[in-house]
């Protein structure tokens, strides 16, 4: 029996013809550690090699296709944790507002520990260091080194009159947040204002003047007011902001000016001063002053809603 063409060929090595016979036949070994073969490991060296001769096995393109989706639901675990605690600590935080408010712990009274809150809402203590670090912020609770945390003021108990608990917390961010945006937008008024922003300004101060002397609320108008400072800003970042949140800020005037009918009709009227204050300001041209009289009427507005006083902070 002749031999084939290709054993009889010259140059021909019996040894190199059995060696690449023997990597022909070899199988594809698995990883313990991978659980992908060795032709996955070595992806890459295949990739350095002419197109003509790339081959990818079915294992390796699966095992690449997997490797995104491994990848990206790290990032996505973490992100639902962080939502997860910071719905827990809402909570907590709304729970021991609730107890403040309605006098199971009065001012200067100690807080049970982290390790007793964190027992008692069947939480983990980081999340109750979430809430108690929120409470410090707002004012209602002090820390005391190696003592633990106090209750500093109790806020205004006829809040709840016209604010659910759970919003109260949504509204102090919202002040946080209107504090740092608003004032700057006050200056920038104060420099770009046109006459028709000025004439849009004085027409919105008239509005709300009449509703207050009316008996109204006059939420609306009292928007209306800022959304026309945030548009003569000549930046139309400030009114969209503005805009996107004029459910909370309206909420929050809301509750501010039916607060301000409990009392006399002079803390409607210190509002009211507050409005006018800003817009001289503006009409003026003084982009400092602007600023410091909306700071002002922002902290005031605060303070009237959860410290129930008169909101006045000083003289400008």
């Amino acid at each position: 029996m002749a031999e084939p063409a290709a054993l009889t060929a010259p140059g021909f090595s019996a040894v190199a013809f059995a060696k690449r016979g023997v990597r022909r036949r070899r199988s594809p070994v698995t990883s313990p550690l991978t659980n992908i073969t060795t032709s996955t490991l070595n992806w890459s060296r295949q990739w350095a090699q002419p197109a003509q001769v790339r081959r990818f096995s079915k294992e390796t393109e699966q095992a690449m296709s997997k490797k995104p989706s491994v990848i990206a639901a790290g990032p996505a675990n973490v992100r639902r944790d962080r939502l997860g605690q910071g719905r827990l600590s809402s909570k907590v935080y709304d729970a021991v507002l609730s107890d403040i408010m309605e006098g199971h712990y009065k001012e200067g009274d100690r807080l049970p520990t982290e390790t007793a809150l964190a027992e008692q809402f069947s939480v983990s203590r980081p999340v109750v260091r979430e809430a108690l670090a929120q409470l410090r912020d707002d004012g209602l609770i002090h820390a005391r080194q190696g003592s633990g945390s106090y209750v500093q003021k109790p806020p205004n108990t006829a809040l709840l009159q016209f604010a659910p608990l759970g919003s109260i917390a949504d509204m102090q961010r919202c002040f946080e947040f209107r504090a740092a945006l608003e004032p700057r937008a006050a200056a920038l008024a104060a420099v770009r204002r046109s006459k028709d922003d000025l004439a849009l300004l004085r027409s919105a101060l008239e509005t709300l003047d009449a509703a207050v002397n009316s008996g109204a609320i006059g939420t609306d108008h009292d928007f209306a007011f800022h959304k026309a400072v945030a548009a003569a800003s000549g930046n139309r970042f400030f009114e969209v902001t503005l805009s996107s949140l004029e459910e909370a800020i309206s909420s929050a005037i809301s509750v501010n000016r039916n607060l301000s009918l409990l009392d006399p009709q002079a803390r409607l009227a210190l509002v009211q001063r507050e409005h006018e204050r800003v817009f001289e300001e503006i009409e003026a041209g003084d982009a400092d002053g602007a600023e410091a009289a909306m700071r002002l009427h922002i902290d005031g507005a605060r303070r009237r809603v959860f410290d129930g006083d008169g909101g006045a902070s000083g003289n400008l």
